[in-house]
């Protein structure tokens, strides 16, 4: 876990100009993506799409996050439900639809069932983005771990055993920091010119390489080639 502050960045000044950018976050509703839209939307972009898959909540966060900005920006609520395919195709086709452009993409949706299991999506979001950078150079693809934040992800663990729940919540108590520290990696890594496609990012912006399996080609090959064969009816429908 990394739980570190220390760190240059801050992103009222360091930042650029978003001026003409088209920003999407999944998961802008709440926590993180929310936070982040904060910040990037004192930069002036042109448009934010917030995808989330309760509109409703979705809307309240749009009303809160204009009142923490001096200047109007045009944020636009995508429907969208990472758990169904169907969902995320047409909110995809939507976007295409009345945007040219796409500059920043956090996919910051998640959720927690069991500690396993959360840790074994994370290995896959590391295989595949790094597979994601490989497949196509001309996108910049950093990876990106916020570090421990006390956010309500420690709290909905689903299937997590009472035990397990409470160790969870005492740790992010403790060594967590707040929503607005973890944002930093990766609002930092959404504007810094300079980051590295592939690369894996720790608090803030610090490489690392990851585990053992984070690092082993094959596998990410084979999670790449297993996505593609899942997503083929949605990918040439």
């Amino acid at each position: 876990m990394f739980t570190s502050t220390k760190t240059t960045f801050t992103p009222s000044t360091d930042i650029p100009s978003l001026k003409d950018k088209v920003i999407m976050v999944t998961g802008g509703n709440s926590g993180l993506g929310k936070q982040s839209i904060v910040e990037l939307a004192k930069h002036r972009p042109k448009e934010v799409w917030l995808a989330a898959r309760d509109p409703k909540r979705a809307a309240a966060a749009v009303t809160s996050i204009k009142c923490d900005l001096v200047e109007p920006v045009d944020i636009k609520i995508l429907d969208m439900d990472l758990t169904s395919l169907d969902s995320v195709k047409r909110a995809a086709e939507r976007f295409r639809s009345e945007s040219s452009r796409l500059d920043i993409l956090l996919l910051n949706a998640d959720g927690m069932n069991t500690v396993a299991r959360y840790g074994q999506s994370k290995l896959a979001n590391l295989l595949w983005g790094r597979e994601m950078a490989r497949h196509y150079p001309q996108l910049t693809v950093p990876l990106v771990h916020p570090g421990l934040v006390r956010t309500n992800l420690a709290t909905t663990m689903g299937q997590g055993s009472l035990i397990m729940r409470i160790l969870w919540w005492i740790a992010s108590l403790v060594t967590g920091v707040d929503v607005e520290t973890g944002t930093l990696n990766q609002l930092w890594a959404a504007t810094y010119p300079r980051v590295e496609s592939g690369q894996y990012y720790v608090p803030v912006g610090k490489t690392r390489n990851g585990s053992k399996y984070a690092q082993d080609l094959g596998l990410g090959k084979k999670l790449w080639e297993w996505t593609e064969m899942e997503l083929e009816a949605y990918l040439n429908g």
